[in-house]
C-alpha cells in the first residue's frame, strides 16, 4: 500500500491515513527508501544517520516503478475493514495533486479522513478538513463521504455515543457536547 499511495511530484503518501502524527512527510524520512531498494531510489535527501540502522526493508521489484516512474491519473481503493459496513479508501493521484479520503470516519487529532495534497517536493500544500472543540481536535464529529476519482461528497455529523477529544479515553457524558468554542476548519498548509 505504501508504494500505491507515494506520490512521487509531492515526495508524500497520499491520503488518506487512520493513524498520522504529520500532516506533512518530512523529506529526510523518505532516506529510507535508498537503502531498501538498493540504490535503485534516490531523492537525495539526507538520511538521520540514527534511524537507518533501524529500517531494514526491501522494496519488491515489481513496486519501484511508483517510486520512480509512476502512472498518472489512477485511483487507489483500499478496504481496511471488511464487514456489513465495510471502510474503504480512494485515493485519487495525478500529476499535479492527490485526493485521499475514507467512506467513514472520525476527526481524531490523528486521523485524516480527507487530505489533498499538491506542489512540489519543496513545496507542498495541502488541505485537511476538520471540527475542533474549544480549539482542540473533536473526536465525535463523524465523517462521511464517497469519492469518485477527482471527485468528493462529504458530510458530517456529530454522535452522542463517541468521544470528547481522544478515542476510547474521553466518551462524552450522557451523550452531551459541552463547549465554548466550536468551529469546522479547512486548513490550508
Amino acid at each position: 500500500m505504501m508504494a500505491r499511495h507515494f506520490h512521487l511530484p509531492t515526495f508524500q503518501w497520499a491520503g488518506t491515513h487512520s493513524r498520522n502524527y504529520i500532516t506533512l512527510l518530512p523529506l529526510e524520512k523518505l532516506a529510507f527508501l535508498s537503502t531498501a531498494s538498493n540504490g535503485t531510489v534516490e531523492y537525495a535527501v539526507n538520511p538521520r544517520e540514527k534511524d537507518l540502522h533501524r529500517l531494514k526493508h526491501n522494496i519488491p521489484t515489481d513496486l519501484i516503478p511508483y517510486f520512480k516512474s509512476p502512472i498518472f491519473p489512477r485511483l487507489e481503493v483500499d478496504t481496511f475493514l471488511r464487514n456489513d459496513h465495510p471502510i474503504k479508501g480512494n485515493t485519487f493521484l495525478q500529476e499535479s495533486f492527490t485526493l485521499g479520503s475514507v467512506n467513514r470516519s472520525d476527526f481524531w487529532n490523528q486521523r485524516r479522513p480527507m487530505l489533498v495534497y499538491w506542489g512540489e517536493k519543496e513545496l507542498v500544500s495541502f488541505l485537511q478538513p476538520g471540527v475542533l472543540n474549544n480549539g482542540y481536535d473533536f473526536a465525535v464529529a463523524q465523517f462521511f463521504c464517497v469519492q469518485h476519482e477527482n471527485m468528493i461528497l462529504c458530510g458530517i455529523n456529530f454522535a452522542t455515543d463517541g468521544e470528547n477529544t481522544q478515542i476510547n479515553l474521553d466518551r462524552l457524558k450522557e451523550g452531551q457536547i459541552y463547549y465554548e468554542g466550536f468551529e469546522t476548519q479547512v486548513p490550508v498548509g
